[in-house]
């Protein structure tokens, strides 16, 4: 492979960003669901209209204010995630405070836990860890 400035560029870029929202797009034909994994340099300032309300599976699709949005990643994968935006305990706020992650595998239709542990996202957690997660389950960010 030849050497290409522009990439380490790249990776320089994305190492100074976090990851702040998860939002399932839907399922497509293969059966594979799609997430855009949303990531900025500022996670203590992200913030998008109705963050605030608990539940967040009461509000009309959250989503977050462009203007903290510096990355948005596709991922597609067979593996089942459960979204904290889609949940009727939690607000947005919680997963910035820690409380609840944003997004994690949903486990509900295995026989036993995965061997190789179970895919979490927290809020903020940097983008070189985020993908180093999915590639450990051979899932790669598009």
């Amino acid at each position: 492979m030849d050497y290409n400035p522009e990439n380490e560029t790249q990776e320089q870029e994305d190492s100074s960003l976090y990851l702040c929202f998860v939002r399932h797009v839907g399922k497509e034909t293969g059966g594979e669901h799609r997430y855009e994994f949303i990531f900025s340099e500022n996670p203590d300032v992200f913030w998008g209209e109705n963050f605030e309300y608990k539940p967040c599976g009461l509000c009309n699709e959250l989503i977050p204010d462009v203007k903290y949005v510096d990355k948005t990643s596709v991922v597609r994968t067979l593996i089942n995630l459960d979204i904290v935006t889609d949940s009727n305990c939690f607000s947005f706020q919680d997963c910035a405070d820690g409380i609840v992650a944003l997004a994690w595998e949903n486990i509900d239709d295995y026989d036993e836990y995965p061997d190789e542990g179970r895919l979490v996202f927290p809020f903020g957690e940097e983008y070189d860890d985020v993908e180093r997660k999915l590639a450990l389950k051979h899932i790669f960010i598009d």
